[in-house]
């Protein structure tokens, strides 16, 4: 397959005809320049691949930006600073596409059939933007199609990934150019004896079959334009994978026993309601006899992918013969749907009202539609190529017992990436984990503020429990005591008085035990125990922010609402009533992509288009800083530590606002900081993210500066 960029030029200048060419050029040039002397699948420039895989894309009628996008994807193979280059010469949406596509590229997963569906939804994950699929699909397909150049190592990997992962993906995404061509390459390597086989008597079977097929069509034709239906109706062939998959799940082993082999498409124009199509059907019901069992409604019930059309079978189609025929019924859009899939949408979204599109913005939640369906989740990789799903926030002691419960029990240090991070590190999409172990099992408590997963909570919960109840009972007091050092609080005695009045109740001293023994075997967190002994006052002892200002205040007004529950639509105030932060509201969505934002009881709304209202809200400042709170921080001097303290306060939302740290001859530093918290909450996670911090010896609340 030789391509060249006149002729993706050409493609792209159908659908865009104010193409700006020369920066399609430009990315030519310097993949060409990067690339020059290198050879893919043998002796084949190594320039061919991108532009073919650019090429194979075009069907999907992609942005300029993808276009540059898929033309650079490889040259950062074979030059260390073509990333800086494209940052510097490109757009920042194409810099931040080629870098996701680097690195989706860069994850190794092994396959492996049992985690097929994890590494789909990880793909999807990861990929974060369609555009990014697109390309890494057309990228893939061009490499199927040279299989035959590949060595045998690496062909049978490429076949099971691109069988498990890719293929199922682009059915996934209702793109179905580029799974039947995919299963079928895949097909051909995989089972080569029945591929061959089959090739060989669809070939005689299509023999007998086209000229029935091609007067079937101009049956329909007649049908249809005696009542004035104007249409264009054809003929599909089943592809060879989907033909493979049918004889087997239905036992079949001839191919005259599958009636949809081939169908009969027909095509409508668009219209605003359906009630065309099923006209249609009347229309060939009423000449053909129908075999109602077989009828498929999917518009009504579209498939998971968002296909849509109806099926029918009729049988009396062709001259002389029973055989039943299959005939598809669709709009010329549900077409685009059926082949393009999700890309359908994003090729059309443009040319779309923006009270039509709206919908899908919110369910896809960006212009760029964003892949937000793993929002919540994460997935990473062990050392050997094996895929953890895990929820967003979760930490490596999360992973180390998705792994096993032993391995979460001896987890003594982590490394992500060959980096070694604290155990309360927030994993990232992609990044291969490592736990070290001790050789004995010693959980520790404290993960329990921070694990995010319930397997690994009730793990870690389930080893104190099988300590007897004295153990738990010192390691209860040992664990409050020194969180309440921390806090400036005076430590339990030995009646436990500190307990006397606890959730607005009296307790007794086995009652006051109990709680020791709940902390001691993890059933209670440290956190829970004090804000049930303390006041929020008295846990924060900071001094109330009445004089700070949270950066919330600073924000303007159109930037704090919230769309149908989303932050990223574009909005403007209105200027005829000019809304004020925490006035009711309403949006509108206008002509234009902005929706405009009412106040509730603005008189220019009694005029407005009932359908194009849409649900706004403000946004509110839940973390706005309620107390400064003084700490005391003792630790090794060790070169960036206090970039590691800063960015751990400032990773849970915390600002400082006063810092000072000196230097002691025996390698130790001190210092005092003020942070701002809006509870006890997020001050309890601050002191226990900078115990975690290595090096530091103490941190506790200070009584002054």
């Amino acid at each position: 397959m030789r391509v060249s960029i006149e002729q993706i030029i050409k493609k792209a200048k159908e659908y865009m005809p104010d193409l700006d060419e020369k920066l399609i050029l430009k990315a030519y040039s310097f993949a060409k320049k990067v690339h020059e002397g290198k050879f893919k699948y043998g002796k084949t420039p190594y320039i061919l691949h991108p532009l073919s895989a650019t090429y194979l894309m075009m069907p999907l009628k992609p942005d300029i930006e993808t276009i540059i996008a898929c033309i650079l994807h490889d040259t950062h193979l074979h030059d260390d600073k073509a990333m800086d280059f494209i940052k510097k010469n490109f757009s920042e949406e194409v810099y931040s596409l080629v870098s996701d596509i680097r690195s989706l590229s860069m994850v190794y997963v092994r396959p492996d059939e049992s985690q097929a569906e994890t590494l789909r939804r990880m793909f999807l994950a990861m990929a974060k933007d369609l555009r990014v699929v697109f390309v890494k699909l057309a990228d893939r397909l061009h490499d199927m199609m040279m299989l035959d150049h590949w060595n045998p190592p690496f062909k049978k990997e490429m076949v099971k990934q691109t069988f498990d992962v890719y293929a199922p993906i682009a059915s996934r995404l209702g793109i179905y150019q580029f799974k039947s061509k995919l299963e079928d390459l895949c097909f051909k390597f995989l089972y080569p004896r029945e591929y061959k086989n089959l090739v060989s008597d669809l070939k005689i079977y299509s023999k007998a079959q086209h000229a029935l097929i091609e007067s079937a069509v101009k049956r329909v034709k007649t049908v249809l334009e005696k009542e004035s239906v104007s249409a264009e109706v054809s003929g599909r062939e089943k592809h060879l994978y989907g033909i493979y998959n049918k004889l087997k799940r239905k036992g079949f082993t001839d191919l005259d026993e599958l009636y949809d082999i081939y169908a009969i498409r027909v095509v409508l124009p668009d219209s605003e309601d359906f009630s065309h199509l099923y006209g249609v059907l009347g229309v060939i019901h009423s000449h053909f006899k129908p075999l109602t069992k077989r009828f498929k409604d999917y518009i009504a019930m579209p498939k998971a992918n968002g296909y849509r059309s109806l099926h029918t079978v009729v049988v009396g189609l062709i001259d002389k013969i029973s055989k039943p025929v299959e005939i598809q019924i669709r709009t010329k859009a549900m077409h685009e749907e059926a082949e393009y899939g999700i890309a359908a949408h994003w090729r059309y979204k443009e040319a779309k009202p923006s009270i039509e599109w709206l919908p899908e913005l919110q369910q896809l939640k960006s212009e760029n539609v964003k892949l937000d369906v793993f929002k919540d989740r994460i997935f990473v990789l062990t050392p050997h190529g094996d895929v953890k799903d895990l929820p967003q926030g979760a930490t490596p002691v999360d992973f180390a017992y998705s792994v096993h419960g032993d391995v979460g029990n001896r987890c003594n240090q982590a490394k992500v990436d060959g980096r070694i991070v604290p155990l309360d590190y927030e994993l990232q999409n992609g990044q291969v984990v490592e736990i070290l172990t001790r050789k004995e099992p010693k959980p520790n408590r404290y993960w329990l503020s921070f694990v995010k997963t319930n397997a690994a909570s009730n793990k870690i919960k389930n080893w104190f429990k099988t300590f007897d109840r004295e153990s738990n009972l010192k390691a209860g007091r040992e664990l409050l005591n020194k969180y309440l050092r921390r806090l400036h609080k005076p430590v339990l005695n030995p009646s436990l008085s500190l307990f006397k009045k606890y959730d607005g109740e009296v307790l007794n001293e086995e009652q006051r035990k109990d709680i020791l023994e709940s902390l001691g075997n993890g059933t209670l967190t440290v956190n829970q125990v004090l804000k049930q002994i303390f006041p929020e006052s008295d846990l924060v002892s900071g001094v109330p922010a009445r004089s700070v200002k949270s950066s919330f205040d600073k924000i303007p007004d159109d930037k704090k609402i919230l769309v149908s529950g989303y932050d990223d639509l574009s909005v403007v105030l209105s200027g005829c009533c000019k809304p004020k932060y925490g006035q009711p509201i309403v949006g509108y969505v206008g002509r234009g992509k902005k929706i405009r934002i009412h106040a509730s009881d603005c008189k220019s709304l009694r005029v407005l288009d009932d359908e194009r209202f849409v649900n706004v809200e403000w946004k509110s400042d839940k973390k706005r800083a309620a107390y400064q709170v003084f700490l005391s921080v003792f630790a090794d001097d060790r070169k960036g530590f206090l970039s590691d303290l800063t960015v751990a306060i400032s990773s849970l939302g915390a600002n400082i606002s006063y810092i000072s740290f000196d230097r002691s001859v025996d390698g130790k530093v001190s210092g005092k900081l003020i942070v701002e918290v809006s509870d006890y909450d997020q001050l309890a996670k601050i002191l226990d993210k900078i115990e975690g911090i290595f090096g530091v010896n103490k941190v506790s609340v200070a009584r002054s500066r």
